[in-house]
């Protein structure tokens, strides 16, 4: 064995002891929201992310809520001010909005790690707060 060939199998072990940690990881994260989906409305009203760039020691799930109607108009009145920052009404959305993980270390560190997914969140929750176009005559 080469070389090379050695430091490809000790990668591929290495993505394959990441990939176990990673779904150990999942499966908590899922045991905890199970946990939370009956004060939020069940699994409908709650959108899941997975995070990619997962490192060991962060969750590697992310779950936001629908927002509420006064969230929502709070968010349209962010947005309807005069030079609005967009990313900031999102980002304080998704301090309102986000269930998994709960405030404080665990998600400070998922932030870090993820910094675009506070937006990506509010943005899920945001089409958790409306419905679903169909063409006419489907249903």
């Amino acid at each position: 064995m080469s070389r090379l060939d050695d430091m490809r199998a000790r990668l591929e072990a290495e993505r394959d002891a990441d990939k176990a940690k990673r779904e150990e990881q999942l499966a908590s994260d899922l045991e905890a929201v199970l946990e939370l989906l009956p004060n939020h409305g069940g699994p409908a009203r709650v959108r899941m992310v997975e995070v990619k760039a997962w490192i060991p020691g962060i969750p590697a799930l992310a779950v936001v809520r629908c927002p509420k109607p006064v969230e929502v108009k709070r968010f349209q009145a962010r947005m309807g001010e005069e030079n609005p920052n967009r990313i900031t009404a999102l980002e304080e959305l998704a301090a309102l909005c986000v269930i998994h993980p709960e405030k404080g270390e665990a998600r400070d560190a998922l932030y870090l790690a993820c910094p675009g997914l506070p937006v990506q969140l509010a943005q899920e929750a945001l089409q958790l707060s409306l419905g679903e176009a169909q063409a006419a005559g489907k249903g």
